[in-house]
């Protein structure tokens, strides 16, 4: 066939006609494949595209994508070819994006506490004096 567009079938992409696709792409829950709300403003997402992403690269097609929404992460993303494959990246950049808030955090406490974060200026004292 290879029109390029894809559905699930349980967890298995099909390839299919773009009207076969249209149909059932219309309808998230069929293209959800995992969703972490970590804070009010940081959640992580993992759906299946229907669309190959490996833009002509060699390899299987890419399907799948995970991407973090908000926090020090935020736009962090990967692409995946199975289900079971976005299902472990999703819990990958469930990590990275507790890692990264986690730095975060514990460098402005740092700051609260009169602190600095080395080789950011954040906290540091600038020489105004015009000596160096």
């Amino acid at each position: 066939m290879r029109d390029g567009y894809w559905i699930l079938q349980g967890v298995t992409p099909i390839e299919v006609d773009v009207r076969t696709w249209g149909e059932w792409f219309q309808n998230i829950e069929n293209r959800r494949v995992a969703r972490t709300v970590l804070t009010d403003e940081v959640s992580v997402s993992t759906v299946f595209l229907g669309l190959d992403h490996s833009w002509g690269r060699a390899g299987p097609p890419l399907l799948f994508e995970t991407m973090i929404f908000g926090g020090p992460a935020d736009q962090a993303t990967d692409r995946y070819a199975t289900w079971a494959e976005a299902e472990q990246g999703h819990e990958r950049m469930v990590a990275i994006a507790r890692e990264a808030q986690a730095e975060l955090d514990l460098a402005l406490d740092d700051l609260t506490r009169g602190g600095s974060v080395v080789g950011t200026g954040l906290g540091e004292d600038p020489d105004l004096s015009g000596d160096t």
